[in-house]
């Protein structure tokens, strides 16, 4: 996510942001992970002014060449093959406090030649001073939305509440 922020001109280290947390990683193997990141900030017009780099014709962008320097860099496993990402951003949805949605999905192939789809979610949240990100990654199928729209609830509440 930095290099996304940082594509889209958002500061990474500001000295508005109070603090930041990030949850576990919560993964079944390998295959489906979830996880969220919230950070708190001085003021609303901080939250506002990186919230709206959100719909900004340059969000697609950044989390292509985000992800693709990601996918290219030392983690890569020998052999894989890592075709162009195809990245929407949409605005809104789900509960009242979500900014954005950003969706992922990334072509790949094994060594062996077996073509898998990595996908991606990322569900932008915005409060009173806070902004939290509830992420998501699988390979060859979405997480389930049941388990994805709980963990965007239980997030979207908590940032709700200040």
């Amino acid at each position: 996510m930095a290099a996304f922020w940082a594509c889209l001109g958002v500061p990474t280290d500001a000295p508005d942001r109070l603090m930041e947390e990030s949850s576990p990683v919560f993964t079944d193997g390998g295959t489906r992970y979830v996880y969220s990141w919230v950070g708190s900030f001085r003021s609303q017009e901080r939250v506002a002014a990186d919230t709206a780099r959100l719909g900004g014709d340059r969000a697609s962008d950044c989390l292509a060449e985000a992800l693709t320097a990601g996918l290219s860099g030392p983690t890569k496993p020998a052999g894989v093959s890592v075709g162009t990402p195809h990245v929407e951003v949409t605005l809104g949805g789900g509960p009242a406090n979500v900014v954005a949605t950003a969706t992922a999905t990334v072509p790949t192939t094994s060594p062996s030649g077996a073509h898998m789809t990595l996908y991606w979610q990322y569900v932008f949240l915005s409060g009173r001073t806070t902004e939290a990100v509830v992420g998501t990654g699988t390979v060859d199928a979405p997480l389930a939305a049941d388990v994805r729209n709980r963990a965007i609830e239980a997030v979207a509440q908590r940032v709700a509440a200040g």
